[in-house]
């Protein structure tokens, strides 16, 4: 009996090692996941130095993305505006790569009350996986950053539309169930997306949950 159990033991224990062990991140399309697209990305000088802009409440999210870019041997350094309550993450090297995930194009004029919409942005792109470690490290970023649990439901909002499409389209191909989505119309549409992570991805969730403090 007790070399029966020893076997459940250990069978559990080799299982448990593999899947934490199996939790790889892509850099490069986790912090796809988490940028901010809501009305593209401003065609600025910037453009080819940083990653994103943060509330200071997302330090932590922005202090493990600098950790890793750092652990993969790029050159970062992270900016704080206490006035504004922002935070911007600069690295050239993968400001540059990001880039090419997104095309340019013209949007309507500003206004009074969306001046942000002046000029012209550049916005994402269908994106190419080519495999499941890339799907999952971008869904983890994604729901990292605008990722939380409402109703205990798990809950994605998101402001653009083709970020949206590719996480449900990765959703499906995971094996995640009860995915369903809610649009809500406007001068600045947005969706929410409701889903029952896979075993897999629900491994990634526990394990990094705490970089959302939504979750």
């Amino acid at each position: 009996m007790k070399k029966i159990a020893f076997i459940f033991f250990f069978f559990f224990i080799t299982e448990y090692l593999h899947s934490q062990n199996n939790l790889y991140i892509d850099v490069t399309y986790f912090i796809l996941g988490t940028i901010n697209e809501q009305y593209g990305l401003r065609l600025t000088t910037e453009l080819n130095h940083r990653i994103d802009r943060y509330g200071l409440n997302e330090l932590q999210l922005v202090n493990f993305i600098d950790s890793l870019l750092k652990a993969n041997k790029y050159h970062t350094s992270i900016t704080k505006r206490k006035e504004s309550y922002e935070a911007f993450l600069y690295c050239d090297s993968m400001a540059i790569k990001i880039n090419f995930f997104y095309t340019p194009q013209e949007v309507i004029p500003a206004t009074a009350s969306y001046p942000e919409l002046k000029g012209r942005n550049i916005y994402l792109k269908n994106i190419n996986f080519d495999n499941d470690i890339q799907k999952y490290s971008f869904l983890l970023g994604v729901y990292l950053r605008f990722g939380e649990i409402q109703d205990n439901q798990n809950t994605i909002f998101l402001p653009c539309a083709t970020k949206a499409n590719i996480c449900l389209t990765l959703l499906q191909e995971i094996g995640a169930k009860k995915i369903s989505n809610e649009i809500t119309e406007g001068m600045s549409p947005s969706e929410h997306i409701f889903f029952q992570p896979n075993e897999r991805f629900q491994a990634y969730i526990n394990k990094y949950k705490y970089l959302n403090k939504k979750l």
